[in-house]
């Protein structure tokens, strides 16, 4: 019996001295380099001190770039090996592991907020110039609160805002929840990236965001490489001078399953979700109240080139401008752009080829209509205030219209051709 005893007592200990054993391995790993502790080829971020460090690791192997500030990375990440934060080589990227605050203390490693980042300039975007952000990001859901962004001037202007400044071909950003952003840039300005080149799923942007050229709610510029986004939104006003949108500023690619909610506001090419179109939109809507001068659309200010898609999308809010104004679109461009069972149902004000669906078309509309009243003063159309030429099928307006001259239930200006559509306003 003692024998017995004497032996179960003794497994325990070697039990217990084997499992400290390996905790102490495993704190060894994750103290002497190991940040990607759950060994998914991201590196841990908790803290805005590790955030910014990013910048410094733009491929996103746990190494600081040639020329880096390898200070400035190091004491990001203290306790890694010499020069390296994921030792096994087999990162790519980086993520949260918590939500981030700028200005809560909780969210600085040292426990006092940086007013570098709070006030004056406020953050700098990471990838600059050519400097591109070229790995994965992933929030995991989690929310980063109060970016504070203010670089208008030719001193401190970094060429794109947005918490990421440029995002490369080879960067997918994922999960990534931004809350109460205040951004304000030059050119390329977005709440989540100012120039992007990647994929963008599954994230949102709330506040404000304003600019001059290509600004965007999450995205200044969707352009060059896969730049895909989906499953996106954003949030709050936005203003600007050129290629405004609530989502997205100038798209070159695609975008799909995304909106915008709130106030947009311009001058030239002005859109509830994009500003200018040149690719595809898909599944997707914008709720928000535009207003600009020139070529403004609940959707899209202006769809170009031949590759300019727009299908099952719709917008809802209000649309004023001056000229070449839509509820959904404000000028459809090149013959080969197609729009397609898509839809509005804004009021729709403005002065010149004014048109409760498209201002001004010169593509191919298919199955699809126009709700909302729409007034002006010359070319106003329930649907399409000036039809230059293309086709226009299966389609109709139940819109009120209003105006001085060539005034009509479906189009106020008439050269292409018309097949299967009515209106009943």
């Amino acid at each position: 019996m003692r024998r017995s005893v004497s032996a179960a007592l003794t497994l325990a200990i070697v039990l217990l001295v084997s499992g400290i054993a390996f905790l102490s391995i495993a704190n060894s790993q994750a103290v002497n380099g190991e940040y990607d502790t759950d060994s998914d080829g991201l590196i841990e971020v908790s803290n805005l001190e590790q955030l910014n460090a990013i910048r410094y690791d733009l491929d996103g192997d746990g190494q600081q770039d040639r020329n880096a500030n390898a200070e400035a990375y190091a004491a990001a990440f203290p306790d890694a090996a010499p020069g390296m934060v994921c030792p096994d080589n087999n990162c790519y990227g980086y993520e949260l592991t918590k939500p981030l605050a700028f200005r809560d203390r909780s969210s600085y490693a040292s426990n006092m907020v940086n007013s570098k980042w709070t006030e004056g300039s406020g953050w700098l975007p990471i990838g600059i110039g050519d400097e591109h952000f070229n790995a994965d990001f992933d929030g995991n859901g989690h929310t980063i609160s109060n970016l504070f962004i203010n670089r208008t001037n030719d001193r401190n202007d970094p060429g794109s805002a947005g918490l990421f400044g440029v995002t490369g071909s080879f960067s997918a950003i994922r999960r990534t929840n931004l809350e109460m952003v205040d951004v304000t840039g030059r050119v390329n300005v977005g709440g989540l990236v100012g120039y992007n080149e990647g994929e963008i799923g599954s994230s949102y942007a709330t506040g404000k965001v304003s600019g001059e050229y290509r600004v965007g709610g999450l995205v200044g510029i969707n352009g060059g490489g896969i730049s895909e986004i989906s499953n996106s939104y954003a949030t709050g006003s936005v203003s600007g001078r050129d290629s405004v949108g609530g989502l997205v500023g100038v798209n070159r690619n695609e975008i799909s399953s995304s909106y915008a909610t709130g106030s947009v506001s311009g001058r030239d090419r002005v859109g509830g979700l994009v500003g200018v179109n040149w690719n595809e939109i898909s599944s997707s809507y914008a709720t928000t109240n535009v207003s600009g001068k020139y070529i403004v659309g609940g959707l899209a200010g202006e769809n170009l080139s031949e590759f300019g898609a727009i299908s099952n999308s719709y917008a809802t809010g209000s649309v004023s401008g001056q000229d070449s104004v839509g509820g959904l679109v404000g000028r459809h461009g090149e013959a080969g752009g197609i729009i397609d069972s898509s839809h509005a149902t804004g009021d729709v004000l403005g002065e010149q080829f004014v048109g409760g669906l498209v201002g001004a078309t010169q593509g191919r509309i298919s199955s699809s209509y126009a709700a909302g009243d729409v007034s002006g003063q010359n070319s106003v159309g329930g649907l399409v205030g000036i039809h230059a030429e293309g086709r226009i099928s299966g389609s109709y307006a139940t819109s009120d219209v209003s105006g001085d001259q060539r005034v009509g239930g479906l189009t106020g200006d008439n050269y292409g051709e018309i097949i299967g559509n009515y209106a009943t306003g």
